[in-house]
C-alpha cells in the first residue's frame, strides 16, 4: 500500500512539474491589409494590396484573457524585434510603448524604430524613423527620413475601415522538458502496472 502511495505521489509532481513546463508564451501571427497612403504633397490614395505584418507572442499570466505590454515577449513588425531591441545603442532605438491584444478588443500597440547614420550634432547627419500607432480600427504607420539639412519626407500608411486585420493564433509546439515530463511519467506508470501484475 506504502509502494502504491509513492508510486501515486511520483506520478503526481511529474504531472505537476508537465503542466508548469507548457507554459509556454503563445504566439500569433497577424497583418493588416488596405491602406490610405499620403506621400510628401501628393493626394492620399487608398492602395487595397499593401500589407504590414508580423507576430508576437505572451503569455497571459493574470489570465484576463489579455495580452498586455508587460505579458508580451516578442512582436516582430516587417522583420524587425521590437521587444528585444537590436538597435538599442546610443542614438539608435527602438522598443514598444504600448500593447494589448485580446479577441474582444483586438490587437492595438505602440511601437517606434529610429536609425541614425551618425549621432545628430553640427555635422550632416540623416536618420530614419518608423512608427506605428495602431489602435481598435484605426491608427497610422509613418515612416519617415529626416536630418540635420533634411526636412522630414516619408511615407504615411492610415488605416481605415476597408483595412483588413487579421490576427490568427500559430500552433504552439511543445518544449523538450514537455516531453520529458510525460516520459517520466508513463514510465512511473508502466512500473506501477508491472508491479500490480506480479503481486
Amino acid at each position: 500500500m506504502l509502494k502504491q502511495f509513492l508510486y501515486g505521489g511520483m506520478l503526481a509532481a511529474c504531472c505537476s512539474l508537465a503542466q508548469a513546463s507548457t507554459i509556454a508564451p503563445t504566439e500569433y501571427a497577424f497583418s493588416w491589409t488596405g491602406f490610405n497612403v499620403a506621400a510628401g504633397y501628393d493626394m492620399p490614395w487608398f492602395d487595397a494590396t499593401r500589407t504590414v505584418s508580423g507576430t508576437f507572442a505572451g503569455v497571459d499570466a493574470n489570465h484576463d484573457s489579455v495580452i498586455e505590454l508587460n505579458e508580451l515577449s516578442n512582436l516582430t513588425i516587417n522583420g524587425t524585434e521590437y521587444v528585444h531591441c537590436a538597435y538599442n545603442s546610443g542614438y539608435n532605438t527602438c522598443g514598444v510603448s504600448a500593447f494589448s491584444y485580446s479577441q474582444a478588443g483586438g490587437l492595438q500597440l505602440n511601437a517606434q524604430r529610429t536609425l541614425y547614420n551618425s549621432p545628430p550634432g553640427p555635422d550632416d547627419w540623416s536618420a530614419s524613423q518608423i512608427s506605428y500607432d495602431v489602435q481598435r480600427r484605426s491608427g497610422y504607420i509613418d515612416d519617415m527620413t529626416f536630418g540635420r539639412m533634411q526636412p522630414p519626407m516619408g511615407l504615411e500608411l492610415q488605416m481605415t475601415p476597408e483595412t483588413i486585420t487579421n490576427v490568427h493564433q500559430v500552433s504552439a509546439v511543445p518544449e523538450p522538458q514537455t516531453y520529458a515530463m510525460l516520459g517520466a511519467g508513463l514510465l512511473l506508470l508502466s512500473v506501477a502496472a508491472k508491479r500490480r501484475t506480479r503481486a
